[in-house]
């Protein structure tokens, strides 16, 4: 029968197949049709395969793979209380905001090269918003931030489509108290859009694939 990602991924896929099942079940097909595991978290031997396939099944596994890494993180991040009542918790929110978007971002870069990958050139388009965001996090002045019964709450960075948000065009007395979002329920709400826009993107990848090479269902032995 097919591989599993559920028992034949390496020991941190098994883990977490409950985030991989329930948010982008893609990960565990693409997993399944043309990734595989040979027992010791490397690809199985697939010699009827050409060099090409081979070639683009390792940098796949690698992709992806980092991807998930990247959402694992993110959540990990994301599950940490972000409070702000002193110096020290403050800073720590605010490095927990950097890091968030950091794994997000290269989340993103994995998407785009895998897509160049199997030719999908616009494979990473759907995240643009999310990359805006990461951009705002990571190259411009801190958010203008507040202390709300102890929480840190932050004008939410600007996803390159609208002037709402914070960035480099606005200064910080220009916005308004209306557009503070609780960081905590800022992230989470990013980390739902950015699973099921991954989900979307690795159907549409998975569906590539199978189109340009229809690869072999890799075995348990």
């Amino acid at each position: 029968m097919p591989q599993s990602l559920r028992h034949d991924g390496d020991p941190i896929e098994r883990k977490y197949i409950d985030l991989i099942e329930g948010t982008f079940p893609s990960y565990g097909r693409i997993w399944s049709d043309l990734i595989g595991n040979d027992g010791r978290s490397q690809l199985p031997l697939a010699e009827e395969l050409s060099d090409d396939v081979n070639h683009k099944r390792q940098f796949t596994s690698q992709y992806l793979y980092t991807a998930l890494i990247c959402v694992i993180c993110a959540q990990r991040e994301m599950s940490r209380p972000s409070t702000a009542s002193t110096i020290d918790e403050y800073l720590d929110a605010i490095n927990k905001l950097v890091a968030f978007y950091g794994h997000l971002g290269r989340l993103r870069d994995c998407v785009e090269r895998v897509g160049a990958l199997w030719q999908v050139h616009d494979l990473a388009a759907p995240l643009y918003t999310l990359y805006q965001k990461r951009n705002s996090v990571l190259h411009d002045f801190l958010p203008t931030a507040t202390n709300i019964y102890g929480a840190l709450a932050i004008v939410p960075p600007s996803d390159g489509v609208g002037i709402v948000g914070w960035g480099r065009t606005r200064t910080w007395t220009e916005e308004s108290s209306r557009e503070f979002e609780l960081l905590d329920d800022h992230l989470s709400a990013t980390f739902s859009e950015t699973v099921r826009t991954l989900e979307s993107v690795f159907a549409r990848l998975h569906a590539q694939i199978c189109d340009q090479d229809k690869p072999t269902v890799f075995r348990t032995s």
